[in-house]
């Protein structure tokens, strides 16, 4: 969801503060973390849970705008 001030925010409940933007199921589970222009460096609690979703070993994904190819190829 965008908020008022132009930043697009995920709802997140109890434990899910820094839980990834996506979660892309097809044959397999792809989690991505979005980063804009603005907001370039990780959080504490984004750092957590891509050590977990690593360390269970899922597939994580630190994009930027300017990956669109790099994102592309993922998703192929």
């Amino acid at each position: 969801m965008q908020g008022r001030d132009g930043i697009w925010r995920t709802p997140a409940q109890a434990d899910g503060k820094g839980f990834p933007d996506l979660v892309l199921v097809r044959d397999r589970i792809v989690f991505a973390e979005l980063k804009g222009h603005k907001y370039r460096k990780l959080e504490p609690e984004q750092i957590r849970w891509r050590e977990d979703i690593e360390g269970a070993g899922g597939e994580y994904h630190l994009w930027y705008p300017e990956d669109r190819d790099k994102i592309i190829d993922v998703l192929r």
